[in-house]
């Protein structure tokens, strides 16, 4: 197959989407693609469930946001009418961090009316990216020339003509023919190419009225409310390559685009690795598997990371002193658990004290085996 759908919507575009990543990995497959994006707004949190289940059905993942861009800068309170969408696919490991990055600040320090960036910061962050124009609230609008290329401009400054896609649908729109005249217009005019999507939100026709009522739910609006907006069409679900050349007989090179921008995404998840917070101090030793060095540093970096209960009654505006071994990752985890037992033991007949010390360290040297450590620090956070 030469064609791959490169902007699709998930249940994590939340209240805007339907199919899940896994459904959405199985229909691809089951119409013959060997690729497939996951393209939901500002967020990523499908990524990880879309990467097993396109690995289970044969499927290649690529891996991106759809995303506001506000010229004026995420400081502007002036509302979206200034703004624009555009889709960030990931091609390797730093186009994931980027990405990554792009949506942190989005959310944190960009919210008004949606998470939105600015130019600054995908100039600071666009390696590893390709980028689409997106659809109707995208880089590229019907009847405005002007403004279209006063947003694909920087825009193409940024990504250059390799990674900077004007894009293209047809949802049977009344529209859509003059902005597809337009996207063409554009991407002559900048020494750009075009690609063809369908912005997908579901698996087929007849899952529409599901779309629209998630819709509804949005808006907090009844199905019968005459005054809310309502769907338009029927056709964003996955349609079949044959299906999209069919709406495109002219634009034979924007379809088989798809599948060389898929091919260029190669970015992969590692699996065999953990990933918690604050646990790499500052006296680590680079090698994982090697004897961790037990250092005050280290003790002040886990205590100030993961400070104990109060009930340990311990100061917690200031770091003590370092207790014999706690100055690793696995050190202070045991001094933690010691501790707390101790604590607990407190209520018990010290003649009864044994079975619990052997209990907890067995239990100690298992998690520490199992490189469990951190996560239990981090739920004991949680707890206290």
């Amino acid at each position: 197959m030469a064609f791959a759908h490169l902007h699709v919507h998930s249940q994590f575009t939340l209240l805007n989407g339907v199919p899940s990543p896994k459904e959405l990995a199985k229909a691809a497959k089951a119409r013959g693609m060997d690729a497939l994006a996951l393209t939901d707004t500002c967020n990523l949190y499908g990524a990880v469930t879309f990467y097993k289940a396109c690995k289970d059905v044969g499927v290649h993942p690529v891996y991106g946001a759809e995303i506001w861009v506000d010229p004026r800068g995420i400081a502007s309170r002036e509302g979206l009418a200034g703004a624009h969408q555009v889709v960030l696919l990931v091609e390797d490991d730093t186009g994931y961090k980027n990405l990554c990055a792009l949506i942190t600040r989005a959310i944190f320090d960009g919210i008004h009316h949606r998470p939105r960036i600015d130019l600054d910061l995908l100039r600071a962050h666009n390696a590893g990216l390709m980028c689409l124009t997106s659809g109707e609230t995208g880089a590229i609008r019907r009847g405005a020339p002007v403004e279209n290329d006063g947003r694909v401009v920087p825009l193409a400054e940024i990504f250059g003509a390799e990674r900077l896609f004007c894009e293209m649908m047809d949802q049977g729109l009344d529209w859509q023919a003059d902005h597809n005249a337009e996207v063409r217009r554009v991407a002559a005019t900048h020494g750009l190419r075009t690609v063809v999507t369908n912005d997908v939100r579901y698996l087929q026709p007849r899952d529409a009225v599901s779309l629209d009522l998630l819709n509804a739910i949005a808006m907090g609006a009844s199905l019968n409310d005459t005054k809310r907006p309502k769907a338009q069409t029927d056709q964003l679900y996955m349609k079949t390559e044959e299906e999209m050349r069919d709406l495109f007989p002219d634009d034979g090179p924007a379809l088989d685009l798809t599948r060389e921008i898929a091919e260029r995404a190669h970015f992969k998840f590692n699996t065999s690795t953990y990933y918690f917070p604050a646990s790499t101090p500052p006296d680590a030793d680079p090698d994982p598997k090697a004897p961790q060095p037990d250092t005050d540093a280290n003790w002040a970096f886990f205590y100030e990371a993961f400070p104990p209960p109060v009930d340990f009654k311990m100061p917690l505006d200031s770091v003590p002193p370092r207790p014999e071994t706690a100055g690793n990752l696995n050190g202070y985890f045991c001094w933690y658990a010691r501790k707390g037992l101790e604590f607990r033991l407190q209520r018990i007949d010290p003649d009864k004290h044994a079975p619990y010390h052997e209990r907890l360290e067995f239990e100690l040297k298992m998690i520490i085996k199992m490189g469990f450590a951190a996560y239990l620090l981090i739920v004991a956070e949680f707890i206290n």
